[in-house]
Formats: structure tokens, sequence, C-alpha cells
């Protein structure tokens, strides 16, 4: 049989006009290379000729969650499955439910396959064996005495699946997704197909998993240990490239400005340089870590965009996304701070919030502050630490003193200014950056439909606010 030249078209490169609906609204993977926009082929081209030059019988495919392992997958799907000298194979692991399953779904898959292409008489039991040597059962009670003592020992079942699968004239690539989601046993019937694989003929298993989880889930105390054991089933292990920073920093460009037109928000020049200004200052140190692919930027944009719908007009879009990044970092942090607001806020800015103040002194205030928070911060693994008071300190000057260790000063935030630009550290804005926490974390379902049923029959405004606040006041 002649075999082709592998083909991979150019995929299509990314212009000015770049859409970005479809990549950061909906995290979905892409299936055919009219959609790339990451330059995948010589990734894809390296997977190709390990198949079809030096006959790999096991390739793993390693990346973080989000990076696009499941488009790789696609893409090579597309530029495999029309060759005739190949059969393509597409089984996601985390379907089946239990290892049994798990055996016994992989093999019909890999038979219904090859039978699409091929008679190949014996193939589908021989196959249905091998799964039930490796999930290590027998035949099921109720089955005859005959096929129990038809079952073959090990040796002669791998023998005899070498042979029928020796006379395939194509080789077999099994694309196995969702690795990630296995469970340890799963995990381990896969690795001793993965195994197995290595002595059977015209078959190539590619598998795609993020590597940390499947580390942690081989061994979680000893992750030195992990690695090795995963080398030793799979010895080609191919990382993903990283995603592009200028593509992303294009994309987080774009649907902030989307965004901003949405909301009408930071409309003159002069607030669009000063949020820029803002931004740019972290970007490198702690936002494009936190958003290192398209779903972590859909994630982070389909939050900001919930959090904005009720209070938009009322508080600072600076201060309202890094809250949501540090919010998709760590939840306990996000609810530490909303249990904590006076360790975050002013309460000596309102005569009404008085009591809240950590000590009548200001300066004795501050310190009972600054080590409040630097007890918290110091209670986060050292990387996690460091990300939320790099983010946390730009928009908490209390955070930024506990931190820098600087001594209190009065006159070093102005609460004119934190009331005119909306801050969160100021007393009167900070409630608004939780707002849309008040129905689930105050309110039964039955609850809130009966509030809104009585804010909605009340003709005024004025008076909606009115209940609305005493409501809320008195929960």
């Amino acid at each position: 049989m002649s075999i082709a030249p592998l083909t991979i078209p150019e995929p299509t490169t990314v212009g000015d006009d770049f859409a970005i609906s479809r990549d950061i609204t909906f995290d979905l993977p892409i299936h055919d290379w009219t959609e790339d926009r990451l330059s995948r082929a010589p990734f894809v081209r390296s997977v190709a000729d390990l198949i079809l030059k030096d006959k790999a019988p096991v390739i793993a495919i390693v990346g973080s969650f989000g990076e696009g392992k499941t488009s790789v997958l696609n893409l090579i799907d597309a530029t495999l499955a029309p060759r005739n000298d190949l059969i393509v194979v597409k089984f996601s692991s985390w379907l089946p439910g239990d290892e049994r399953t798990l055996a016994s779904s992989l093999f019909a898959t890999i038979a219904e396959g090859a039978k699409a292409r091929y008679v190949i008489p014996g193939l589908t039991r021989e196959l249905t064996r091998f799964a039930r040597l490796l999930a290590g059962t027998v035949p099921k009670f109720g089955e005859t005495l005959k096929q129990f003592l038809e079952e073959s020992s090990q040796v002669n079942q791998l023998s005899g699946l070498k042979g029928i699968l020796g006379q395939l004239p194509v080789r077999i690539v099994v694309l196995v997704d969702e690795v990630d989601r296995m469970d340890k046993a799963e995990l381990h019937l896969l690795l001793k197909s993965v195994r197995g694989v290595v002595d059977l003929p015209n078959i190539t298993y590619v598998c795609a998993f993020d590597k940390k989880a499947i580390t942690r889930l081989v061994a979680e105390n000893d992750l030195l240990y992990s690695q090795l054991y995963l080398e030793k089933f799979f010895p080609i292990q191919l990382a993903l490239p990283r995603t592009d920073q200028e593509l992303l920093g294009r994309l987080f460009d774009q649907r902030l400005e989307s965004i901003c037109q949405n909301f009408r928000l930071v409309q003159t020049e002069q607030e669009k340089k000063a949020l820029n200004e803002a931004l740019l200052e972290i970007w490198h140190s702690s936002i494009k870590r936190c958003l290192s692919n398209f779903r972590r930027m859909a994630l982070f944009f389909n939050a900001l965009q919930m959090s904005l719908e009720p209070v938009a007009a009322e508080i600072n879009l600076f201060d309202m996304m890094i809250l949501q990044l540090v919010k998709m970092i760590s939840e306990e942090t996000y609810q530490f701070i909303y249990d904590n607001g006076p360790l975050f806020y002013y309460p000596r800015w309102r005569i009404t919030l008085w009591l809240e103040r950590l000590h009548v002194d200001d300066k004795k205030e501050a310190a009972i502050r600054s080590e409040r928070l630097k007890a918290y911060f110091g209670s986060l693994p050292p990387a996690t630490k460091e990300l939320l008071t790099q983010l946390l300190s730009a928009i908490f000057p209390t955070v930024d003193q506990a931190i820098r260790g600087e001594r209190f000063s009065m006159h070093v935030q102005s609460e004119d200014a934190a009331e005119r630009d909306k801050r969160i550290y100021h007393p009167d804005y900070f409630p608004r950056y939780f707002i849309h926490q008040v129905p689930s974390g105050m309110f039964g379902r039955a609850e809130m439909t009966e509030l809104i049923t009585r804010l909605n029959a009340e003709p005024d405004v004025q008076r909606v606010v009115v209940i609305f606040r005493e409501t809320v006041m008195h929960c």
C-alpha cells in the first residue's frame, strides 16, 4: 500500500479582526483546522510523525486544564482519519463509570473502528477476552461451565490477539481523552492497557491528560515517585505549547472593551488611561499568571460580567476585576474579605461604623489590622500568598501597608478620592462589590421570591430602595 505524504493545512493566522466571541464566551474545543488560532500545526505534525514513522505504541499529550488538549486530539483526528493507512478511533475515558465497563468500552470501540474498514473474524471476541483479562474478571455467574473452561490462559489470549492484529494492513490509532477525570481504579486499568499494547502490533495510544492531576492520583504524598511511575507507561510525553501571551493580551483587551461598552464604563480618555495604567502595572506580575489560557479567561470574564450586572454604575471597574481574580484563585480568601470587612475598609470614615473599629486609637487599630492580615496570608501556601497579596495590595491600602510593613499615616489615603472613585476600600462602597451574594447568602428561594414580589408591587422607586435596605439590615 502506497503511503501518501503527511499534509497538514496551514492554520488561519491571527489578524486584527480576530473573533473572540466563541473562544472566550464559550469554552468549547475546536474540531478542524479552519478554527485553529494558535498555530498548532508543528505540534500535531510531531505527533503524526511519531505515529507514522516511528510506530510509537504510546504517546502522552500533557497540559494543564484548559490548555487545549481536546482541541489537539480533534486536530490529530482531522489530520489522520482521512488517511487509508490508519484507522483512528476516539475514546473519552471518563464516560464508562467503572474499570470493568472502561475495559469493555475501550476495546469494543477499537473493534468497531477496525470492523468499519475490514472484515476481521474473531477480532471482537479476542479484544473482549483481552479486556476481561485486564479487568481481572472471569465469565459472570450463570454462564455455562463450557464457557468458563474455554477461557484461555493469558499467554494464549495475547497470542491469539497478536495474530489477529498482525493481519491488519493498517495501524489503529486510539485517541484517549479525559484521562485526568478517571478515578484510581480506572487509571490503573488504563495503564495496564497501555502496558499491554506495547506487545501488540499495529496499535498506538495517544492519551491526553493533566500531568499534575495524574501524579496526585497515583501517589499524592510522593509526586517524584508518581512521575517516575508514569514514565514507565508513557516514555513519550509531549507538553502542549503554552498559549501565546501576546494573543492572550489582545483577547483580554478586546473582551474588556466589550464589557466596558456593554455597561457604559470607562468612557472618557482620562478614565481609559487610568485603567490601562493600573492594569499594566500588575499584568505581568499577576493577571497573566491567573488567565493563562482561553478557559481561564472565559471563566474570568463570565464571572466579571455576572458581578457587574446589578452594580456596574456603583463600583470601580478595576477593583471589581481584581476581586474576581482573587475569587478565581481562592474562594476562601474571597469569603474572608467579605466576612472581615473592617480589615479592608476604614470604619473611621463613617461615624455609623465606629463600633466596627478594631481600636479607638488609629495607630493601634492599624497595628491590629496588619497583624491579623499577616496571620491570614501567612497561613496560605507560598505561591498563593504571593499572588493574592500582589493583587489585593493593588485595591486595599490596608493590605499593602501590612505586607510592606509601613508605618501608619492618617494622610496616606484620601476619603474624598476613595468616595469619588467608588473604591472598594471605602465603607460606603465595599458592600456593593458583594451584592450578588445577598440572595444566596441571606435568603431562601421562597423568601427571595416573596421579597421580589413585594418590591415589584411598589410604584415608587425610592420606596423600593427603603424596603430593600430595611430587609437586608434586619437579616
